[in-house]
């Protein structure tokens, strides 16, 4: 028997919400861990569901993680905006149009790589490395 759309329409908003809520508790380890919270990009009756299945402990994670900044640390990477501080390590326009060249999925990569230094000289030494690449029209290597 053939389900239409709209009949299989809840399981698959239940399973988005489990999907979430998985996300949440497993990726939020550690306080300085940056959170892709996916759950932006779920309706808005989805998000009233999930909030309902969290348990106090994933309250109180998420909670930390807005507190101490980790909730939004890759909103910008994702957004790819860049940095100040990498905008300026930018020797020339040709580094930044090289930087600008790379595939969307590798910028956000590095852009993350970046935002997630937990020091500052480690950040620079990042952000360092990624215009040098862009001056020599090379992709950072970040792994």
């Amino acid at each position: 028997m053939a389900f239409s759309i709209e009949e299989r329409q809840p399981n698959i908003n239940k399973l988005i919400v489990r999907l979430t809520l998985v996300h949440l508790l497993f990726n939020a380890a550690t306080p300085f861990d940056g959170v892709d919270h996916m759950g932006t990009a779920i309706g808005d009756n989805c998000l009233i569901e999930a909030a309902a299945q969290i348990q106090p402990a994933g309250a109180a994670a998420i909670q930390a993680a807005k507190t101490n900044g980790s909730w939004t640390i890759l909103d910008d990477a994702h957004n790819h905006i860049v940095p100040d501080d990498l905008s300026e390590a930018f020797l020339d326009s040709s580094a930044r149009s090289n930087f600008d060249q790379l595939s969307p999925s590798r910028r956000r990569n590095v852009l993350s790589w970046i935002a997630l230094a937990k020091r500052n000289d480690t950040r620079q030494r990042r952000i360092q490395h990624t215009a040098d690449a862009a001056a020599n029209a090379q992709a950072p290597n970040n792994f």
